[in-house]
């Protein structure tokens, strides 16, 4: 899709675009060269292309004397060339394409994608003075684990638009060193999760080679857990009392790293591994990273994604 300018009498087709948003410049804005010009038009364009693919499996047992325990584990695969319609569907990503006329490009793990997800649940109705005493009687605890593999994100440039192409939203991504893995890069430690010398700078007005969505961030590991206690009142009235304790082992669940800002000014729009190139006396040929000005925020992780332990307590009357 494009815009019609003029320039001294010749008509010209003009506009950039990048994935879902397609910048059209005013007419008569443009003369050859032709470069897009503010304002522009976003457009929405629904082309994207997913394939998911998954085992899963599951396991339920009654016990004797009520206990229950249940099980579910997947093992999954989702890839696509985008995961959201709107940019801050999600965080850890641009949100739009690299290269608009190549999304094949941007192929790579869907950005809610989670290789393994095991969840574990279990209840238990305590035999403790059953159908004895009112104070004794009517009592059951219960828990839920939830154990998940880490969702991926991706290293990018920022706000940097090294590839020049002027795109209302740039989703330019670095060079992904010979040999290099994303994932195998991983450190562990929130303080710097990956280690950003895998990357290089791509030369101006290039494209990197590393593909969307190839860091693994942290994984997930949660443990809930409520005690109840049943007291009936009278014939069709009875009172329960609830206490229950969310991540009970106040386990920090991290966050991907994040050091960009959607163009909104909140969420985020990736992890940035460079925000700039150094000056002419750089010899990129020879420079680890290509030239590129590191981020002084690369790879660290500032939020979780669970909250700490909290414990909260309620009574509920039926009737």
């Amino acid at each position: 899709m494009s815009a019609a300018g003029t320039c001294a009498g010749t008509t010209i087709d003009t506009g950039w675009t990048a994935v879902g948003f397609l910048a059209i410049t005013a007419p008569g804005d443009c003369c050859m060269p032709c470069v897009p010009i503010q304002p522009t038009t976003p457009m929405v364009a629904t082309d994207a292309q997913s394939t998911y693919n998954s085992g899963q499996l599951s396991l339920q047992r009654r016990f004797s004397k009520g206990f229950l325990l249940e099980g579910s584990y997947t093992f999954s695969k989702s890839l696509d060339n985008a995961s959201g319609l709107q940019q801050s569907d999600f965080t850890s990503e641009s949100g739009v394409s690299q290269d608009f006329f190549n999304p094949k490009r941007d192929r790579g793990r869907s950005s809610f994608d989670r290789t393994h997800a095991l969840v574990i649940n279990s209840l238990y109705q305590l035999p403790v003075g059953a159908k004895r005493h009112v104070l004794l009687d009517g009592w059951a605890v219960s828990g839920i684990a939830t154990i998940l593999s880490g969702p991926p994100f991706s290293a990018n440039l920022g706000s940097f638009n090294n590839s020049g192409t002027l795109a209302l939203t740039s989703a330019d991504r670095p060079n992904l060193k010979a040999n290099a893995k994303g994932c195998a890069a991983n450190l562990g430690r929130p303080e710097l999760w990956f280690d950003p010398s895998i990357f290089a700078l791509p030369a101006p007005g290039e494209f990197g080679n590393a593909g969307r969505n190839i860091m693994c961030g942290p994984g997930l590991t949660d443990f809930d857990f409520s005690l109840t206690k049943e007291t009936q009142l009278k014939e069709g009235i009875r009172l329960q009392f609830r206490a229950e304790f969310f991540n009970v082992f106040n386990h920090p669940n991290f966050d991907v790293p994040i050091n960009t800002q959607s163009p909104t000014g909140g969420g985020g729009n990736g992890d940035a591994i460079f925000i700039g190139r150094s000056g002419p006396g750089c010899n990129a040929s020879v420079d680890p990273a290509g030239c590129g000005i590191l981020a002084p925020n690369v790879g660290q992780i500032f939020r979780t994604t669970t909250t700490s332990r909290q414990i909260q307590f309620g009574l509920k009357l039926y009737f």
